[in-house]
């Protein structure tokens, strides 16, 4: 089931899972799309990763935050916007705030990392494809996991950008890992959401009582 919320400054969609129910208690997923998904039209956010994946007909356990960026604008100008929306949506009864994880994709995945650098308590797991961050403030995420995916061939984000930021967690501690598809341009999203091994191991992560 999905719900379309189209005020304030950010656009957004939310999906609940089949049988939801407001008396349980559901992970979050937060999901940040590419460039290709900006605009004003929020089925277009369905057209990529976990959401397509949804219309396809996998079943996922998550609720899901999907906001749109607006045409012409990225992650960067919205982190305010994100945070705020996001800290509303954990703060609903039936989200388990210890099971938070974000998601993106390039332009999203490089907003992934942005975001959790910046609040890394909210998340539980951190699952960037085809981005780049901060190596130089990588330490901040030394006690969240983080899988990062690229493709070797990519020449739109270069594999260098989730090469460094994962040495850089790992060497302040961390236990980051990254995959490399040797065979995959840019579209590194659509081999990895159709992997239910992520989900798995996103379902698996849960932040500890001193982190919550």
């Amino acid at each position: 089931m999905y719900k379309k919320h189209n005020q304030g400054k950010l656009r957004y969609l939310e999906y609940f899972p089949d049988g939801f129910d407001a008396h349980r208690k559901y992970p979050l997923m937060v999901f940040l799309h590419g460039a290709g998904e900006r605009g004003d039209d929020l089925d277009t956010v369905r057209k990529i990763g976990p959401l397509a994946e949804i219309d396809r007909g996998r079943k996922l356990p998550y609720v899901i935050f999907a906001p749109q960026c607006p045409f012409g604008r990225t992650w960067f100008d919205y982190g305010e916007t994100l945070y705020r929306l996001t800290q509303k949506m954990i703060d609903r009864p039936f989200i388990d705030a210890t099971r938070v994880y974000i998601v993106g994709i390039s332009m999203g995945g490089i907003g992934t990392w942005e975001f959790s650098l910046s609040h890394p308590e909210l998340f539980a797991a951190v699952l960037p494809c085809c981005g780049f961050g901060q190596p130089w403030n990588a330490a901040r995420l030394k006690d969240v996991p983080v899988w990062a995916f690229h493709g070797a061939r990519d020449t739109d984000v270069n594999p260098i950008g989730s090469i460094d930021m994962v040495a850089a967690i790992n060497r302040a501690g961390g236990h980051a890992k990254l995959s490399v598809y040797d065979d995959r341009a840019h579209d590194v999203w659509t081999p990895v959401f159709a992997d239910q091994a992520v989900y798995d191991w996103l379902s698996a992560q849960q932040k500890p009582t001193d982190r919550t």
